[in-house]
């Protein structure tokens, strides 16, 4: 069986039921659902080698009023086909960057039909006690602030940051590259928290210190980025 035939077949055994939740099945077999500035899904994590498994099932959350713009600052200098790509495959939040992970391991070989009829099951009882519950949770950007300050850097109060790039990557509810960095500035932002400024001076140091060891037109393209960033927040 391969994804094709797999699409086929879930959307036979359970495509009403998804519809009764408002979610679709798309091309890679995610299971998604949009709103005007949401996107959810759920990703499945097939492998075909001989045999088609599912090895994950993986919440997601795309905050549209976020993702939109950090992406279109990120790709300044590249074409929109990329900037597209760049949005289409951003989340805001995952269930396995949580420090309490949320997701689904699993090993399950597809087969035949009657494992395409268990697996409708098992997917069905995800979104019930899982998926739907972390997309009701998380699409309040207070929640995805206080998760990332429940697992935070050093902070001294008067001093603001005290904590190492490598301190920033044990906190990666949203991501560790840049891009989780303006992710990281977008929530504080909207959500009016204290530390948004200490943020940004942290940030700020560790550019003029070019922790990143990045050569002088990354680091240039680097502190635009970031630069934009804080314009773009100064002024929405």
């Amino acid at each position: 069986m391969n994804r094709k035939e797999l699409r086929q077949y879930l959307q036979t055994n359970m495509g009403e039921y998804l519809a009764e939740k408002g979610f679709k099945i798309d091309s890679n077999n995610f299971l998604f659902k949009t709103t005007k500035d949401f996107r959810f899904r759920v990703l499945m994590d097939v492998n075909i080698y001989h045999v088609l498994v599912i090895r994950a099932f993986i919440p997601e959350i795309q905050n549209q009023l976020i993702e939109t713009p950090l992406n279109k600052i990120f790709c300044f200098d590249k074409p929109d086909n990329v900037y597209k790509d760049y949005l289409k495959n951003s989340s805001t939040v995952r269930g396995d960057f949580l420090k309490e992970r949320i997701e689904k391991s699993m090993n399950f070989e597809i087969d035949s039909v009657n494992d395409v009829e268990r697996l409708a099951e098992i997917i069905k009882e995800y979104l019930e006690t899982t998926a739907i519950p972390f997309f009701e949770k998380y699409s309040d950007l207070q929640t995805i602030n206080q998760e990332i300050l429940a697992n935070d850097m050093p902070y001294e109060q008067g001093v603001g940051y005290t904590g190492t790039i490598f301190d920033y990557h044990k906190v990666p509810i949203v991501g560790t590259d840049l891009r989780g960095v303006q992710r990281r500035m977008f929530i504080m932002k909207y959500c009016n928290d204290v530390k948004y400024n200490d943020f940004v001076k942290w940030y700020e140091g560790l550019i003029a210190k070019n922790v990143f060891e990045e050569v002088e037109s990354a680091l240039a393209k680097r502190t635009k980025i970031f630069n934009d960033t804080k314009e773009y927040l100064l002024s929405n």
